[in-house]
């Protein structure tokens, strides 16, 4: 893609690929950080929201002016990237915290699966909106689609930061603060050996 809309080699185009790469690991490791700090709600609404806007208009800032230097080319490859897809290292994790431990494996199979069926038909939609628009900005509503969807989900999904997911079996089921709120005694406790 980039060697033909920005005019790379595909020397360049490799390289500007690989470093976005590089860029996008450090990007993965602070999604998991904000996630995990700020809750997975907030972060998944605010990132479809930056994603949808800031990565739209770096992408489009990149097929507009294609510049000739390719240390701009590359930094706006990899800003582009690192603003739209890290997001899927904290995605990952939701998925397999919205299941308990009898579900997990096929629920986030299915969860995973069913979430890749409808864009992996993005060539079909873009070769559609090319016939109402120029074929080089066909990603950009699809981005700004595909942002306001994480949204979206984020908004209606439950907040899943602090979930256990330990096997339920492993769990301690009788907190002590639950025994006394419902009146039991607390159990005696063993007698010293001497």
């Amino acid at each position: 893609m980039l060697k033909d809309t920005v005019g790379l080699s595909a020397t360049d185009a490799s390289l500007t690929l690989m470093i976005a790469a590089i860029a996008n690991a450090g990007g993965y490791l602070t999604v998991g950080w904000l996630a995990q700090r700020y809750g997975r709600r907030p972060f998944l609404i605010a990132w479809g929201v930056s994603a949808a806007v800031l990565g739209t208009f770096v992408y489009w800032t990149l097929l507009r002016f294609t510049p000739s230097s390719l240390a701009t080319v590359i930094v706006l490859a990899a800003a582009t990237v690192v603003l739209v897809g890290p997001c899927w290292a904290m995605i990952t994790a939701y998925i397999n915290e919205r299941f308990h431990t009898g579900v997990r494996a096929s629920g986030f199979g299915l969860g995973y699966s069913l979430a890749v069926i409808l864009p992996s038909f993005y060539a079909f939609y873009q070769s559609l909106l090319g016939h109402v628009m120029s074929p080089t900005y066909t990603v950009l509503p699809l981005l700004v689609i595909g942002g306001l969807l994480i949204t979206i989900g984020g908004a209606l999904g439950p907040e899943t930061r602090d979930v256990d997911l330990a096997p339920e079996a492993e769990r301690d089921h009788e907190p002590r603060f639950t025994r006394e709120r419902v009146g039991e005694p607390a159990p005696a406790e063993p007698a010293q050996m001497r």
